[in-house]
């Protein structure tokens, strides 16, 4: 067997039992210290691992674990599309024309906008309601807004509404995750 399978095979497993065992500890109190160690996990090449461990043993999704499971995703997204255009590209240069796949698939620029206009007025509505003690948008529809394709409409609902600007899950994992849909969509233009 090849050594890199063999490699992530057992990171895959230690992500997994790792985060397993820790789900019920992160549940009562934050370790930032088990977030680190699981955050360098992912990025070694365990995010697919602890997603099946999310699924399995801890499918609740708190404040405490948010940040962690939005990194992880993002980390799994970006590892695999990069592994499959390296394993299903020719070799040559790669392309950086995010443009002509727009300009040739039109539905998908009309998909951002739409979903990225969606994010924001769900931005702006959460925050209303905030201010006003109503019900509130849950974190969840708000972050998978932003990973639907609305990273962007989240962004500019996080600044013009001042809005969650101070959740690290917010700060940090909305533009993790417009990072992700840019080297998906790099990825994508390589393939095709």
């Amino acid at each position: 067997m090849d050594k890199l399978i063999i490699y992530l095979i057992c990171i895959n497993i230690l992500g997994a039992v790792l985060d397993g065992v820790t789900a019920a500890k992160r549940r009562r109190t934050s370790h930032k210290a088990l977030s680190v160690l699981l955050g360098i996990i992912a990025i070694a090449g365990g995010a697919p691992g602890m997603i099946i461990a999310f699924a399995l043993c801890d499918r609740t999704a708190s404040k405490t674990n948010m940040m962690l499971r939005v990194f992880t995703v993002c980390v799994c997204v970006i590892e695999l599309a990069v592994f499959m255009t390296w394993k299903l590209r020719p070799v040559g240069k790669w392309s950086f024309a995010f443009w002509d796949v727009f300009v040739e698939y039109r539905w998908t620029l009309w998909f951002v906008a739409a979903v990225s206009v969606v994010t924001f007025v769900m931005f702006g509505i959460d925050k209303y309601r905030a201010v006003k003690g109503g019900y509130r948008i849950p974190i969840a529809v708000l972050l998978g807004m932003a990973f639907a394709g609305g990273s962007i409409g989240a962004l500019l609902g996080m600044v013009v509404f001042r809005h969650k600007i101070r959740k690290n899950y917010f700060s940090v994992g909305v533009p993790l995750i417009l990072v992700m849909q840019v080297v998906l969509l790099m990825c994508v233009v390589n393939l095709l």
